[in-house]
């Protein structure tokens, strides 16, 4: 006797045959893919063997919804095998003899039958013997005695007569399916008698006694259906009901054999690689959960699959989220139709819109979807991060988190297949995406033939720059250079005087420029209805029409429009001059002006967001005077949780230019980090960066073989990265 084992060397089209036999016992164990645990021993008794085949049967069509948790089309929440979520099993069931039928229920928007959407309950039905056998009333109901009782149809029956007592029929109709899951198909008659019944119930769906349907039948059908209900044990009326519940169209399914391999396919579309290691974990965790031991534990979820691709939480399957800080009113834009005109006929040509700073790029990237024809997605990556482009930890530049995030956002939105390799090459990334991007304009195709599939790499300018700064590539180059599949187009932004550094191929290029007169008048009637011709005229001709010197003057707003006004004049038209005045009326509020500077000095230096104890530690200055820094200052800087941050890149690159050259200040934020490394995870996390390039290798040493991570870091997948951080700062220190 053969059975099935995946191997590494074949698979995706073949399954091999092992047998393994124990010494002790003339017994065949089946082998899973781990080569190590059995699964059924079992002796040559054909009961026994047939009772194996069901166990493995149970196990890979559980596997493979077990999986399904993972589809981003999916309402399904939990997964639980061997009967019902426990809480719920111990109030239906106290005596353990009534949801015999359940081997696997599924929970649709919720976790419990209560707060669930729809609950599914199968039976599964296996036969080695007989896989042509054709179900029909009769066989459903054969059980130990002339009553039905232990037969298919009775099991299901006590199992429906259970939820529909405990939470009532009209939750129970709504939400409840009854399934029969077997290789045996089911005969014409038996589908038709229940389809003719099915079919009558929901012409009626209040109350209908089964002998009035029984009378609507015709005889055929009749007769299948009487059969059932002598069976069932049921009442009248809540045979009718449980009629309306009960499905056999999973009967007639592939063999063990066809569920091996349907499983390592669809391991296969979460990319390429082990997927022999992932059926084992996978299959070894469906098996421990089929055990009686297992009883007690809380259904599956998609987070119990996650390690299965050795990937402990969602976050690494999007590891480079955006956090885009959008104003509350959104204007429409004249150029918003152009633009999307120009990305509809670009096909074949990346598309670069670029502009000087604060004009509006993110937020017209943003309104793009809407331009574009029906069904259309645009996927936008966020290279600047809130400002943590730049950070040691984000590395956002590179393809392992920039390619990730988008092949996973783009599944999301369409429904396609997640990436869940996190040790690909970069070019085996970039093929990876390119297969989803294929995938997700043919589905959204099928709504609509004109719709695109759009990837917006926004502040491209910053993820080359990031990359520069740490010696590395960024995947924009890459992604710049490859051919998108038919029906999709890569858009980038840029700032106007940092094109060159895009390297950009033949491309079509469009300018973004700043609000015309209408533009501005609609951004200050938003906040000032009542605003006349002539203050909307002064407002754009102070502003220059520039979107972000337009928000950064109405943060003055509170104080009324002539306090709006007064800010601008007697004529900062640039976001430059408007930032200088803002410093200098901070530094004459503060009375101690070199605060302000040491505190720009720490939000430039260290990585963001910044725990507002280490920011006001290296400023020399108390918690408080951040908050006084953020009112006095009025633009450019949030705090929120306990951190502070900026709030656009227009901010930042001002401070940039001017404090971006302070002495000493690594070494400063070194001590800082390393006096605290055993007290949080900011300090554990950025500590090695500022030691290697201040030059400390021996404590950077001591770091590395010396020190463990204690409890400030507790993911131990966090903890890895970290020690391999180390590893790599210690390395590049020792090489020079």
């Amino acid at each position: 006797m053969n059975f099935f084992l995946i191997t590494q060397a074949n698979i995706y089209n073949k399954l091999l045959l092992e047998p393994l036999r124990t010494s002790e016992e003339n017994s065949y164990v089946y082998a899973t893919c781990t080569g190590k645990k059995t699964m059924k021993v079992f002796n040559k008794m054909s009961g026994a063997r047939e009772s194996s085949a069901g166990d493995d049967f149970q196990l890979l069509w559980a596997a493979r919804k077990a999986l399904s948790l993972l589809d981003p089309a999916t309402e399904l929440m939990a997964l639980n095998i061997e009967g019902p979520d426990k809480d719920e099993t111990e109030l239906l069931d106290p005596d353990g003899d009534k949801l015999l039928a359940v081997d696997l229920a599924e929970y649709f928007g919720g976790e419990r039958f209560d707060t669930a959407d729809n609950v599914v309950l199968s039976q599964l039905k296996y036969s080695t013997r007989n896989p042509g056998k054709e179900w029909t009333a009769a066989r459903l109901c054969e059980g130990k005695d002339s009553t039905g009782r232990g037969s298919v149809i009775r099991r299901l029956a006590d199992a429906f007569e259970r939820y529909y007592g405990v939470y009532g029929p009209e939750a129970v109709i709504r939400k409840l399916k009854l399934k029969l899951v077997s290789n045996r198909p089911t005969s014409e008659r038996l589908e038709s008698a229940l389809d003719a019944a099915q079919g009558l119930l929901y012409e009626h769906p209040s109350t209908f006694r089964t002998e009035t349907v029984l009378e609507h039948l015709a005889e055929e059908e009749r007769v299948e259906i009487e059969r059932l209900y002598r069976a069932s044990g049921l009442e009248s009326d809540k045979f009718t009901d449980f009629l309306r519940v009960l499905d056999f169209s999973d009967c007639g399914e592939q063999s063990r054999f066809g569920q091996e391999i349907a499983l390592v396919k669809e391991l296969g579309r979460y990319g390429p690689g082990e997927v022999s290691a992932q059926y084992r974990a996978l299959t070894d965790l469906i098996w421990d959960r089929m055990m009686p031991e297992a009883w007690k534990q809380k259904p599956l979820t998609k987070y119990d699959i996650l390690p299965v691709f050795g990937c402990p939480t969602f976050e690494r399957v999007y590891p480079a989220q955006p956090k885009f800080e959008l104003p509350p009113y959104v204007l429409e834009r004249k150029e918003a139709s152009e633009f999307a005109h120009t990305v509809v006929g670009s096909a074949g040509k990346p598309i670069c819109l670029h502009s000087s700073g604060g004009k509006g790029k993110t937020i017209l990237v943003q309104m793009l979807e809407k331009k574009l024809p029906q069904h259309s997605v645009v996927i936008v990556f966020d290279c600047y991060g809130g400002g943590t482009y730049l950070n040691p930890a984000d590395t956002r530049h590179t393809p392992n988190r920039a390619i990730l995030q988008i092949a996973n956002e783009l599944a999301a939105r369409t429904r396609g297949p997640l990436l869940l390799r996190f040790d690909l090459l970069p070019e085996d990334l970039l093929l990876e995406l390119l297969k989803r991007v294929e995938i997700a304009v043919s589905l959204i195709q099928k709504l609509n033939p004109d719709a695109l599939v759009v990837i917006v790499v926004d502040a491209a300018d910053n993820s080359v720059y990031a990359a520069s700064e740490k010696n590395e590539k960024s995947f924009i180059h890459d992604l710049l250079e490859q051919p998108l599949p038919r029906g999709s187009r890569l858009v980038v932004t840029c700032r106007t005087e940092n094109k060159e550094i895009l390297n950009l191929p033949e491309h079509e290029s469009f300018e973004l420029g700043g609000f015309d007169l209408s533009e501005s008048a609609a951004h200050l009637r938003l906040y000032y209805p009542d605003a006349t011709d002539e203050q909307v005229e002064e407002f754009h001709q102070l502003t220059n029409g520039i979107p972000r010197l337009q928000e950064y003057a109405l943060s003055f707003r509170q104080q009324g429009l002539d306090a709006v006004l007064a800010s601008l004049r007697p004529g900062w038209k640039t976001l430059e001059g408007f930032l200088d005045n803002c410093f200098d009326e901070a530094k004459k509020r503060s009375g101690t002006p070199e605060d302000i500077n040491r505190i720009c000095e720490a939000l430039i230096a260290l990585p963001r967001p910044i725990p507002l104890v280490y920011a006001a530690a290296l400023a020399g200055v108390p918690p408080e005077a951040l908050e006084s820094f953020r009112v006095d200052i009025r633009c450019g800087v949030r705090i929120e949780n306990e951190t502070i941050s900026f709030h656009d890149q227009d901010f930042e690159d001002y401070l940039r230019q001017r404090f971006s050259k302070v002495e000493d200040i690594a070494g400063r934020i070194a001590d800082l980090l390393y006096q605290n490394r055993h007290r949080d995870r900011y300090a554990a996390y950025h500590l090695d960066t500022f030691l290697a390039c201040t030059g400390r290798y021996q404590e950077l040493r001591d770091l590395v073989i010396e020190e463990e991570l204690d409890s400030t870091v507790t993911d131990p997948v966090e903890q890895q990265e970290i020690k391999l951080n180390r590893i790599r700062s210690a390395l590049k220190i020792a090489a020079n």
